[in-house]
Formats: C-alpha cells, sequence, structure tokens
C-alpha cells in the first residue's frame, strides 16, 4: 500500500489500520491488524502479508499529530477530523466513510492500492 501527502511537519506516528469485513469497522481497536509508524516521510510504502484472499478488507490510516493515541475531531461549526485521515479508495464525503465505499477484494498475490491522505 502506498501512502502520500502526508504532512511531515506535524510529526505524530501514522496509525494504519486494516479491516477484514465490515465487522467493527471504522474504530481501530476493531482492526485486523495495525501497523503504526513514524509519519518522517511525505510518501511510505505499508506492507500487510499472508492474507487470505477473496475476501472485502478496508483501510483507514489516521496521523496522530499530538501522540495522544487518540482520534481527535473538531466539532464547530460541524465536525471533522483535527488531524490528518486517509481511507482506501481515497473515499471522503461528510462524515466518516462507510465500509462499502472504502471496501476492495484482495485476490492475488500482490496488490497496490494508494491512499492519499488529507489534513
Amino acid at each position: 500500500m502506498q501512502l502520500s501527502g502526508i504532512d511531515t511537519d506535524k510529526g505524530g506516528r501514522l496509525r494504519v489500520a486494516l479491516f477484514r469485513g465490515e465487522q467493527g469497522w471504522p474504530k481501530l481497536e476493531n482492526a485486523t491488524l495495525l501497523q503504526q509508524l513514524a509519519a518522517g516521510q511525505s510518501e511510505i510504502e505499508v506492507l500487510f502479508s499472508d492474507l487470505p484472499y477473496a475476501d472485502d478488507y478496508a483501510v483507514e490510516v489516521h496521523h496522530d499529530e499530538n501522540g495522544n493515541g487518540k482520534f481527535d475531531m473538531r466539532w464547530l461549526p460541524y465536525p471533522r477530523p483535527k488531524e490528518g485521515v486517509g481511507v482506501s479508495n481515497n473515499s471522503s464525503g461528510f462524515g466518516h466513510p462507510s465500509f462499502d465505499s472504502a471496501r476492495f477484494s484482495f485476490s492475488r498475490s500482490q496488490q497496490e492500492i494508494s491512499i492519499h491522505m488529507r489534513y
């Protein structure tokens, strides 16, 4: 997976969460696999291995800029993330993207997806 658009000036860590199926989406603590990486480059390659084929997956990336381990939100004038976020299929819109809009099928030994971070 290729992550791009990472704002390295913000410091912190990236939390990359892979979900297998809709169960638990989008809460990071429910992720099937979770990787944490330093946000030191504007583009980063992330690898997940030994995944079962023919399942539906979705990925969410959270840039924990302040290192508090939380997904910080601002509430006014409308709810939106305070920190960077990225979702498979680069799905976006008002509110959190649905699993269906972020879903992709894993069907071969190497499959590349690209996620662009939004701030």
